[in-house]
């Protein structure tokens, strides 16, 4: 169930980029669907330990992103603060 919910927009946004003649076509979105499942089934399969490797950038990438928010929201204080 999880797994369809996380892939149902990614579908969507995928089918918008064809012409609306075949976006309510059953076929171009069955074939985006199966295109979707058997690529992350291929990465699922080749790249070993692919949630570790998710967990460090995600966690790199929030540790670049927290602080630089972090100080922008202190800097902007200090500023307000000075007027």
């Amino acid at each position: 169930m999880k797994y369809a919910l996380t892939m149902t927009p990614v579908a969507m946004s995928l089918e918008e980029f064809f012409p609306s003649s075949q976006r309510g076509c059953s076929y171009t979105s069955l074939s985006i669907r199966t295109i979707l499942v058997l690529s992350t089934l291929v990465v699922g399969l080749t790249i070993p330990f692919f949630g570790l490797i998710m967990a460090l950038i995600g966690s790199f990438l929030s540790m670049v992103v927290l602080s630089s928010l972090l100080v922008l929201a202190i800097s902007r204080s200090t500023a307000e603060t000075e007027f």
